[in-house]
């Protein structure tokens, strides 16, 4: 049997969701959902959409703007991070009380604990989006991955992005009995959303200072989400970058490396020549400033090539003036 599915990332436009010095709910549901996407590929009874990335679909559903029929799908399927204490940890699936079974819930939760999460079980509630959708006659189901708030999760999520995203599929693919394309394994490649960049031409890196606007992040040693964690450094202090690779910044200390996107420029690293860059990720966000806590002004796509005229961090200013985006997700032309 084939299967209509409908992603859906949680959160999104001003929206970022639960916020830790671990992640950021918005961009994570994203990174989730992308990749399913990707990996539902491996089935050929599976046609799958992603509700407009740009948008909150929660916010949609209270409005009365929802961008898409719900009715025309099979199942509807949301992707959220919990968060609470500091000690709350687990993956746990909700759906809401009318939904007949649970079956390909209890499949997707199960495969997450089998990743490490503790399993908090299949629940039930009558959540805005997965309601909006069974009130249409379609199942639905929403999946709270791990806790943001929790260090060990976001740790397990991270250096198991890959079977995470592999253990919600299986479980939905398992459930609807679809069928993968012969000669296809599961794939274990880095996620579609994780772009290794080529850097923004220069005469040589110029170091600049950045202030953590998080309320505490990791150094690294290395420039990667899976590396080690060196230590934590907290909101309002202050660090001179003195390489950048992959969107993280290398401290003039030695120490290590942290996440640029939870840091805001101090000083500016100038930029003396525009340059063109295309877009390497499915879909980015196009921001009035250069930070993660920006306001979004549109969307640009895969592919699509833009001039830089100003560099500060790890974003580029858009020669139409529109905005800014995050270089991390572009490579050089």
């Amino acid at each position: 049997m084939g299967l209509k599915l409908l992603l859906i990332a949680g959160h999104g436009a001003n929206d970022p969701g639960a916020c830790s010095s671990y992640g950021i709910e918005r961009d994570e549901t994203r990174k989730v959902v992308s990749r399913l996407a990707e990996l539902f590929k491996n089935y050929n009874d599976a046609d799958v959409d992603i509700y407009p990335i740009d948008r909150n679909c929660y916010s949609d559903v209270t409005t009365s703007r929802v961008q898409v029929n719900m009715a025309n799908y099979d199942y509807v399927f949301e992707v959220h991070f919990n968060s609470a204490t500091a000690s709350a940890r687990g993956t746990e699936v909700w759906v809401t009380p009318i939904e007949s079974s649970i079956d390909v819930e209890k499949r997707i939760v199960n495969n997450l604990a089998s990743v490490g999460f503790s399993n908090r079980g299949v629940k039930k509630e009558y959540f805005a989006v997965i309601s909006f959708a069974k009130n249409r006659g379609v199942s639905s189901a929403l999946v709270e991955v791990c806790f943001i708030s929790n260090q060990n999760d976001m740790k397990l999520y991270r250096n198991k992005f890959e079977q995470v995203c592999n253990a919600i599929v299986s479980g939905i693919a398992d459930g609807f009995g679809l069928q993968k394309t012969p000669g296809v394994k599961n794939q274990e490649t880095k996620p579609v959303d994780k772009p290794s960049p080529t850097p923004p031409p220069t005469t040589g890196f110029k170091p600049y200072v950045v202030k953590v606007v998080n309320a505490a992040i990791y150094v690294l040693d290395a420039p990667s989400p899976n590396a080690n964690i060196v230590r934590t450094v907290y909101k309002g202090n202050a660090y001179t970058i003195v390489d950048a690779k992959n969107g993280y910044g290398k401290l003039k200390s030695g120490l290590g490396w942290i996440n640029l996107s939870y840091t805001s420029p101090v000083a500016i690293a100038s930029q003396t020549n525009d340059f063109k860059v295309k877009i390497v990720n499915d879909a980015i966000y196009v921001i009035d400033a250069p930070n993660p806590n920006a306001n979004i002004k549109t969307t640009i796509y895969k592919n699509e090539v833009y001039t830089i005229v100003e560099v500060s961090g790890n974003y580029g200013k858009l020669k139409s003036g529109i905005g800014w985006i995050n270089l991390s997700y572009t490579s050089r032309v």
